[in-house]
C-alpha cells in the first residue's frame, strides 16, 4: 500500500505511476474489508477513487461502504486534508 503513496509523492507521473496505482487498487480491492481506515486515509486520492469505482470491492453490503466513506471523510477533515484551509 505504501508503494502507491510513494509513487504519487515522488510524482513519478506517466505510465509508471498509473501502473503502481492500478496494482495498489487491485490488491487493496481484494482485501478491502481488512484494511484499517487509518491506512485508507493515507492513500492518494487516485487510489481511493480507483477503489470506489470497483464493482468487485470486497464488502458485505453498500451500507458498510457508506460507513467507511463517512469515517474516511471525518478522518480526512480532522487532518485538514478534505477541506484544507486557504491562507488569508
Amino acid at each position: 500500500m505504501g508503494l502507491a503513496i510513494d509513487a504519487v509523492e515522488l510524482r513519478l507521473g506517466g505510465r509508471l505511476q498509473e501502473e503502481v496505482i492500478h496494482i495498489a487498487v487491485d490488491l487493496m480491492g481484494t482485501c478491502f474489508k481488512s484494511i484499517k481506515n487509518s491506512d485508507l486515509t493515507m492513500q492518494p486520492v487516485e487510489v481511493l477513487q480507483g477503489l470506489l469505482q470497483r464493482d468487485d470491492l470486497e464488502i458485505d453490503n453498500e451500507d458498510q461502504l457508506f460507513d467507511i466513506i463517512l469515517e474516511l471523510a471525518k478522518s480526512l477533515d480532522k487532518a485538514g486534508k478534505l477541506f484544507p484551509k486557504e491562507p488569508v
